[in-house]
């Protein structure tokens, strides 16, 4: 069957050459695009659900082994399955009793750490809470709080750019690894304007290595009535792109986050960020910023709100595009299923340039929904929709103040084994300006190969 849809697409885009109207091509074309990527994301989550399915049967059997007191053969079972499903809360939990009844204290901590990271209904917490009070207080002077990680991933994607009426200069300013963050913007992919119309598709290989290390202090300390769990977290990424084997893009960035957490999953987090962009070996731009944010359960789902500041200082020969900007976000995350979860958030930020024909506010709203199966394939989809108008809005000075940007971005990932990870990217952006002057496409394919320690 699958054949059979491959052939009938194949057809349907060997005949856009009979269609005359140019606006019914583009169409085509673009249908026959997104139905060749469907039919490959549904021909690679097809392949793996046997996968699924016997990772389902082992996480049964382990449950019936550690209700039988086969503890031993239970866990055996369990870190196998880990090694896929790092984020599996329900193997983590049984990976937790059976160390609990084994007496491997240490062991059931560090796995009781890793859980609180993750988002927790009150249910799951009260739970984590109970387990963590059988840990015999003389045992965790010996527990260790220092955790560390290694990932490399390989990278190879094309680029394409297609501008209507102003050709925008492209430099990669977009953050494009942290797309799940909600610091991402899609505002400063383009720099800069001229006169014709352009139309170009790049292929691109990269790579990128990020370092994690996370400390956790052995006690908990008490605010009012509640207790307080302190981590500190800290990130550095390399990332290098070879275009055409000629231009590279590279960026390096270091983030570091404070975070305090209370038994009733309030919590607060300081994240200081700074990000170092080259093109061509040449340092483009350096942007730094300070988050604050608050997260809170809200109807066993969460709550996330907070504000950013950043900076960012551009070379020489783009100093005018120096800015500082304001950043004030809320977002609501839920359980859609044991296997979807979603978010809706909102962001208005406010950007103050050297140059006031580059300052604007823009409203974003965006939403993200996850798919992470009972066994090693996870996916997502995100949308976002930018509205910005520009402080400069007179006609006599300038020609449109008004901008709709408008993107969605897809992927799939599998876990091969405890180390490797293969999947697909996609990304699409769609900017229209206002009174007719423009409108620009991006769009981004690109497979992945990763890495991790």
């Amino acid at each position: 069957m699958a054949l059979n849809m491959s052939i009938k697409f194949h057809n349907i885009c060997n005949d856009n050459h009979q269609i005359t109207n140019t606006v019914a091509k583009t169409v085509a074309k673009k249908i026959c695009r997104w139905l060749r990527l469907t039919l490959i994301t549904l021909m690679f989550s097809n392949s793996l659900l046997a996968k699924q399915q016997s990772d389902i049967s082992l996480l049964k059997h382990a449950i019936s082994l550690r209700q039988t007191h086969q503890n031993q053969q239970a866990i055996t079972i369990l870190e196998g399955l880990k090694v896929n499903h790092q984020n599996h809360k329900r193997i983590n939990i049984e990976l937790v009793i059976n160390y609990l009844t084994l007496k491997q204290y240490e062991k059931a901590d560090t796995v009781i750490q890793h859980l609180y990271q993750l988002p927790l209904s009150n249910k799951e917490l009260s739970k984590l809470t109970a387990l963590q009070k059988r840990i015999p207080k003389n045992s965790k002077h010996d527990i260790k709080r220092h955790h560390f990680g290694l990932t490399t991933t390989l990278y190879s994607g094309i680029d394409s750019i297609k501008s209507q009426f102003p050709v925008y200069e492209y430099i990669s300013d977009f953050d494009w690894q942290d797309v799940y963050e909600v610091d991402v913007s899609e505002e400063d992919i383009f720099l800069n304007r001229s006169e014709q119309t352009d139309k170009q598709r790049n292929h691109y290989n990269a790579a990128q290595f990020l370092g994690f290390y996370r400390f956790t202090p052995t006690k908990r300390f008490k605010v009012n009535s509640s207790k307080v769990s302190f981590f500190w977290s800290n990130k550095i990424s390399i990332y290098r792109q070879q275009i055409h084997h000629k231009d590279n893009y590279q960026q390096i960035k270091y983030d570091s986050n404070f975070s305090l957490l209370t038994t009733s999953q309030w919590l607060v987090d300081i994240r200081y960020r700074n990000r170092s962009h080259f093109y061509a070996d040449k340092k483009m731009l350096t942007d730094n910023g300070l988050q604050l944010q608050f997260s809170l359960p809200l109807f066993n789902n969460r709550l996330k709100f907070g504000i950013e500041k950043r900076n960012k200082i551009f070379a020489r020969s783009i100093i005018a595009n120096n800015s500082k900007i304001t950043t004030p976000w809320l977002e609501y995350s839920f359980n859609i299923s044991p296997k979807f979860t979603a978010s809706l958030g909102a962001q208005y930020r406010h950007k103050k340039a050297d140059d006031p024909f580059n300052s604007y506010n823009n409203m974003n709203l965006y939403s993200r929904v996850n798919y992470q199966a009972s066994t090693n394939i996870n996916g997502y989809i995100l949308l976002n929709v930018n509205k910005l108008h520009y402080l400069k809005d007179d006609p006599n000075e300038v020609n449109w103040s008004d901008e709709q940007r408008n993107s969605i971005a897809l992927g799939v990932s599998y876990r091969i084994n405890k180390y490797f990870s293969i999947g697909l990217n996609s990304h699409f952006i769609q900017n229209k300006l206002d009174n007719d002057f423009g409108e620009d496409q991006w769009e981004r394919f690109e497979a992945f190969v990763q890495y991790k320690l």
